[in-house]
């Protein structure tokens, strides 16, 4: 008999869009993607997913110049993610980045972070909604092109995450 929560989960409609992925088509992918990884791309996401496997950090940069084959080690880490059966939301300011990460969408448009903002700015999402919800269960938030975003919009982002995380327990 299903439990509560996972029938919760099943009729949340967004915690769906995030998971609509073939598994086997994924793992296949990441496979191809990891073998072709560079020695430093090779550890930067070793260090990662172990990371990630263990709970230990959850903020990582990869930055460098443009070519050096960032958004590849991003795809090969989401697929990663995504052959286990995980959640990651990636997101970016704007752009050729939204089109170069699955199924990527605008920091704005996911964490509903307003588009005038200031250091009393929040974003909006209420608590035991469906997205609320979605970013508990979320492991990886990866948000592309990071330096290029005004500072209140991770400001406004992490007070409505400890608020989230208050009611989660």
């Amino acid at each position: 008999m299903p439990t509560g929560i996972l029938i919760d989960d099943l009729n949340n409609k967004i915690f769906r869009e995030e998971l609509d992925y073939d598994i086997k088509n994924i793992k296949e992918e990441n496979f191809i993607l990891e073998k072709n990884l560079n020695n430093e791309q090779c550890y930067i996401y070793e260090q990662i997913i172990e990371s990630l496997n263990n709970k230990r950090q959850n903020s990582f940069f990869i930055y460098g110049h443009r070519g050096i084959s960032k958004t590849y080690s991003w795809n090969t880490i989401i697929t990663k993610i995504k052959s286990n059966n995980k959640i990651v939301l990636a997101v970016a300011l704007f752009g050729i980045a939204l089109l170069l990460l699955p199924k990527g969408k605008t920091a704005h448009l996911r964490f509903r972070i307003p588009l005038s903002i200031d250091k009393f700015s929040t974003c909006h999402i209420k608590k035991r909604t469906q997205l609320a919800k979605l970013i508990e269960k979320i492991l990886l938030r990866l948000w592309d092109k990071v330096s290029m975003n005004n500072k209140n919009c991770f400001e406004a982002l992490d007070k409505i995450l400890r608020d989230l995380r208050n009611n989660f327990g």
